[in-house]
């Protein structure tokens, strides 16, 4: 064989072992990522897919889909509900009572309030108060210092004082503030201040937070500027009122007053309610049931899930079901 030939032949040599090398490494690669690594001794990570396991994916997506599945026609599915008994007092209880400066305005009792001193249990949030005697429904205050220590954290002010909350009827009317703070009788009502003044004023610079933000603890703006006729009073930038998830967003991105609300609420039962999607992507259904005079009334409420029940303070009960939550043990 000539010099030539021979070198031709080591070439083409050296190209096959070349070609082996590279198909080895492609099949050992993939091994890898499919198997995971064989070499290890640890078990296989690699998913087998298989017809029975993508039946049930199928399957299981399909259940989910069936069961949060709502009609055209706004109907839910009741055949879960069942009916309790509310007592006729009730009605005067909950974060949904509606207390108006009209003169047959209906007082809750102080004692089925659920109030708190303010004082002492502002759990590390920055405020002041005009008085230690102030008292506030112990979940709204909650509420409420989880918002003031967001208002902290976003602005570093630390100026804000609250000047009222709970007062009666009584006292409300002997001090001349019936009026224009009725919803104060509520126990869910906090009227706000900035303190020193120099500082600002409620409504203004940073201070718009609150009307900005409040309905992500729960709170609504209780008198806005543009509601004077729904609400009877006259606007105010100070007064915030804890009504609680997810009724404060409802409001807010529907830019209603608490009266307007509690009027809406009234074109829904437990069959068709009100269905919303809150900001966290919680899902509920909200809807009214009548109050029989003087007498407990029949609700019609989920077995399987949780609910909550408010008296609206004039003539009925609203109901708020947690549509993908379940009740508590």
């Amino acid at each position: 064989m000539t010099k030539k030939g021979m070198e031709k032949g080591r070439y083409l040599y050296l190209y096959l072992i070349t070609a082996v090398i590279c198909f080895v490494i492609v099949v050992i690669v993939a091994v890898v990522l499919v198997y995971g690594n064989p070499f290890s001794g640890e078990e296989s990570t690699g998913i087998i897919v298989s017809e029975s396991s993508i039946a049930q994916a199928v399957s299981n997506d399909v259940s989910i889909q069936e069961e949060s599945k709502v009609p055209d026609d706004g109907t839910v599915d009741v055949s879960g509900y069942i009916e309790i008994s509310v007592q006729h007092s009730e009605l005067f209880e909950g974060n949904l009572i509606l207390v108006t400066n009209k003169t047959d305005a209906t007082a809750p009792i102080k004692d089925s309030l659920d109030l708190m001193m303010i004082y002492g249990n502002k759990q590390g949030s920055k405020y002041s108060l005009s008085t230690a005697e102030l008292l506030l429904n112990t979940e709204a205050l909650n509420a409420f210092n989880l918002m003031m220590h967001g208002f902290g954290v976003s602005t570093a002010e630390t100026h804000v004082m609250v000047n009222n909350a709970y007062a009666s009827i009584d006292g409300l009317t002997k001090d001349k503030m019936f009026e224009s703070y009725a919803d104060l009788a509520s126990g869910r009502s906090v009227r706000l201040a900035v303190y020193p003044s120099e500082f600002g004023k409620m409504g203004e610079g940073v201070y718009l937070w609150f009307s900005e933000h409040c309905h992500e603890y729960g709170y609504i703006l209780r008198y806005p500027a543009d509601k004077t006729e729904k609400t009877g009073a006259e606007a105010s930038a100070t007064m915030f009122r804890y009504v609680g998830k997810p009724h404060s967003e409802y409001i807010k991105q529907n830019n209603l007053s608490l009266e307007e609300y509690i009027e809406l609420i009234k074109e829904y039962d437990y069959k068709k309610p009100l269905i919303y999607t809150g900001l966290g992507g919680e899902k509920y259904y909200i809807y009214y049931q009548r109050a029989v005079t003087d007498s407990s009334t029949a609700i019609n409420v989920p077995g399987d899930r949780a609910y909550s029940v408010s008296g609206n303070n004039t003539d009925g009960f609203i109901v708020t079901v947690s549509a993908d939550k379940l009740p508590e043990q």
